[in-house]
């Protein structure tokens, strides 16, 4: 038979969990500065379905990036377009022609 959690005890829980959040602490500092232990606040925000970090948001490629490939060898390498717009495409190592071939990222 499950255990009914006191509502007291709960909103605490719940008291403590938004002071967390705000403090910008790891939680084993913010656990010391309030008196309780680390695996108490992991064990309350699991049992309340509580996040312990935030997700990490996706963010876009700030250095939008092309890859020009050698015609002859094959070889990638990655430039930025306003390099390619400024002295064009690089000649390879093995002396032969590169070419732009995809873009990624935005900007």
């Amino acid at each position: 038979m499950a255990r009914i959690p006191n509502p007291e005890t709960k909103a605490r829980w719940i008291t403590l969990y938004a002071e967390y959040r705000n403090s910008g602490l790891s939680v084993n500092r913010f656990a010391a500065a309030k008196n309780v232990t680390p695996a108490a606040m992991y064990s309350w925000f699991k049992r309340l379905r509580l996040p312990t970090d935030p997700a990490p948001k996706p963010q876009a490629n700030p250095y939008p990036s092309v890859r020009v490939s050698c015609t002859e060898c094959g070889c990638n390498v990655r430039m930025a377009p306003k390099w390619i717009a400024k002295v064009g495409t690089p000649t390879c190592g093995c002396g032969g022609e590169m070419e732009v071939m995809q873009c990624t990222g935005s900007r």
